[in-house]
């Protein structure tokens, strides 16, 4: 099969500049409900940790918050499949209730689960302001995600929790993901600043 580009980059991609509070809420919540917070508080940087637990209301938030709350869960060291876990979790918190709006809508009228990948840079663009994903069917069930311009993109616990995320979401879909692959910068997800 050739490859085939369902979503391409922005062009021009921005470098990102800000990250929903959303998002970092979530994750922190999840980190507390499988008993990490206290660890994550200890490898977070202090001057950082008033403006990432007080973000409560929704509101865009600098990106250097997202670097440093990821660069902490970094820390953590926490397993593949934990940081998976976690990401699958915040997907379905965040994700879980638009999605089987648009899947019953969708299946009405015979949309696969490719044709709904195709809105997956609107997912994107809900949680960061800049950055670019690109999103390629490299098989029959298989996809590719490149993520340009987004500092968070480093850690590896971004890349494999933003997997969950994208598994969270097919999910609501009706499609069983079996498989998950990230790569620090090449495989299944390529990832550059």
């Amino acid at each position: 099969m050739v490859a085939e580009i369902v979503i391409a980059h922005a062009r021009p991609t921005r470098l990102a500049t800000a990250v929903r509070s959303t998002l970092l809420q979530s994750s922190l919540g999840f980190l507390r409900t499988r008993g990490h917070l206290d660890r994550y508080l200890l490898v977070l940087d202090p001057a950082n940790k008033e403006a990432i637990l007080g973000s409560i209301a929704p509101a865009w938030l600098p990106i250097e918050l997202a670097v440093a709350h990821y660069g902490a869960c970094d820390r953590l060291d926490l397993s593949l499949e934990e940081r998976v876990a976690l990401g699958e979790a915040v997907g379905e918190r965040i994700q879980g209730p638009v999605m089987k709006t648009i899947t019953r809508g969708a299946r009405a009228v015979g949309v696969t689960p490719f044709t709904l990948l195709t809105r997956f840079d609107s997912l994107w663009g809900r949680l960061f302001q800049g950055g670019s994903i690109q999103v390629t069917k490299t098989g029959p069930k298989d996809i590719e995600v490149e993520i340009l311009g987004a500092r968070v993109s480093r850690f590896a616990y971004f890349r494999t929790g933003f997997t969950g995320l994208a598994r969270a979401g097919l999910r609501v879909t009706g499609v069983r993901v079996a498989y998950v692959h990230t790569g620090p910068l090449a495989g299944g997800w390529l990832v550059h600043d």
